[in-house]
């Protein structure tokens, strides 16, 4: 019977240890993914203010153009070239 009780005990034991590392297993994973995530956040909030310049800086050259358009100035080959030159300055 004493011999029984302590095969049930180290069996209990053994469930509590495994148990215990998995959820060591569990947290760590928790961690490794609260870091993915933030990283990936931080890559997106990037990307985001990256996009967001080109916007504004497409806005500014479309109002550029629109005026142009109102007072009726022809686009020369070297106000174009100005143009690109510009947008493409934005984005090197």
């Amino acid at each position: 019977m004493e011999k029984v009780k302590m095969e049930k005990a180290k069996v209990e034991k053994a469930k509590m240890d495994m148990g215990s590392g998995s959820s060591t297993r569990s947290r760590n994973s928790e961690e490794g993914t609260k870091w993915q995530r933030r990283a990936l956040m931080i890559e997106a909030r990037d990307e985001i203010k990256q996009k967001t310049r080109v916007i504004e800086q497409l806005i500014k050259t479309i109002s550029e153009m629109k005026i142009n358009l109102e007072t009726k100035e022809t686009v020369n080959d070297e106000n174009e070239d100005e143009i690109v030159r510009k947008f493409e300055e934005f984005y090197v």
